[in-house]
């Protein structure tokens, strides 16, 4: 007798057959989508590995720099799950640099470092920080304290826009700006003067501007010092009428503490001055000479220049941001530091590359 097959059976087979494909039709997307994203993660890792090289290495690759021209026009942020690097191009003065962070800039100040500006940069931590004042009592690692220098040196070229004025360049802060255009790698502050007609310019702005809001703890700033916002809410500036400090104005980052502090420079014939004590004046002086309110008052750290020594003020290059700097920078550090030019720095075991541009440390002399 010739078997049949039951018409209700193929159908239940049939619709087994199809589900089976179905399923397998589902593996296999599945395991393609799978494929894929680990494809992705394996090539933003690979591209993650890449960039904490370039940290590590302190360089910024310049295939990477013309990346960031074409892409990033203005200034945008790269996130991944466990990085965030933010890049900035200034279409106007055409720097560009780069700033990586363990968790996104800007949410935090901490191990934030600042790669440059379209040039290599040297590497930090070499040295132990010159002790200094700590306005906002923060933990500063070589780290933090490199990035609120940066952030000084950019809130000033900021200030400049705003106020239409000049800082020049001064003191410790101008020896390392004469070897590679960055503060000395042990330094933890700026030192700037504001000269002549733009005291009164910027008096009339800073004084027009809201006060804070309460009195910060700050150490070395009398009971009569003025506190005031500054148009970035991490920063803010004191001005310290009293007489008997030789520093008018400070402007300090208060994420890290770092601060810029900011003396007057005036132009004066009275040259009763000159029996002052000063740290430093030129052999000659002529009259009129610029003179520190240090130098006035006969307080410590007081200087006194020939104009033709500092004006007019020359444009420089100070961590990748357009300042200003005296007009005759070898003049005024000779007249200060009589040999800021050598190399070999005994005190801090310091040797300059002139190779890489960058401070290295020495073992033995």
């Amino acid at each position: 007798m010739k078997y049949r097959e039951h018409p209700n059976r193929r159908t239940s087979c049939n619709v087994s057959r199809m589900k089976l494909i179905k399923s397998n039709s589902s593996a296999v997307l599945c395991l393609v989508s799978t494929c894929v994203a680990l494809w992705f993660m394996l090539r933003r890792s690979s591209v993650d590995q890449s960039k904490m090289i370039a940290v590590n290495n302190f360089v910024l690759a310049e295939s990477r720099l013309r990346m960031v021209h074409a892409r990033l026009p203005t200034h945008t942020t790269y996130a991944t799950h466990e990085h965030s690097a933010t890049f900035v191009y200034d279409n106007a003065t055409h720097v560009s640099c780069t700033l990586y962070s363990v968790i996104p800039y800007r949410t935090t100040f901490e191990i934030v470092q600042d790669l440059g500006c379209a040039h290599k940069r040297c590497p930090i931590g070499l040295f132990k920080m010159k002790e200094g004042e700590n306005p906002t009592h923060v933990p500063q690692t070589p780290m933090v304290i490199r990035t609120g220098l940066w952030e000084n040196v950019r809130m000033l070229y900021e200030l400049q826009d705003i106020i239409r004025i000049k800082f020049a360049i001064m003191s410790g802060s101008l020896i390392g700006l004469s070897f590679n255009g960055e503060t000395l790698p042990w330094d933890a502050d700026i030192d700037v003067h504001v000269i002549d007609d733009d005291i009164a310019v910027f008096d009339s702005w800073l004084f027009a501007r809201p006060l804070m809001d309460h009195r910060p703890q700050h150490e070395g700033c009398s009971t009569q010092c003025v506190f005031y916002q500054m148009p970035r809410a991490d920063f803010y500036m004191y001005f310290e009428p009293d007489a008997r400090h030789h520093i008018e104005y400070r402007l300090v980052h208060v994420p890290s503490g770092v601060y810029v502090d900011i003396t007057r420079l005036r132009t004066t014939t009275q040259r009763q001055y000159l029996r002052n004590p000063t740290q430093s004046r030129p052999q000659t002086v002529d009259t009129p000479f610029l003179a520190m309110k240090a130098s006035v008052n006969k307080l410590w750290g007081g200087h006194i220049y020939n104009p033709p020594q500092m004006l007019p003020l020359r444009r420089c290059t100070f961590h990748g941001f357009p300042m200003w700097c005296p007009r005759d920078i070898h003049s005024v550090l000779t007249q200060q530091y009589k040999h800021y030019d050598n190399r070999v720095y005994r005190k801090k075991h310091a040797v300059f590359n002139a190779t890489t541009r960058c401070w290295g440390r020495a073992l033995k002399f």
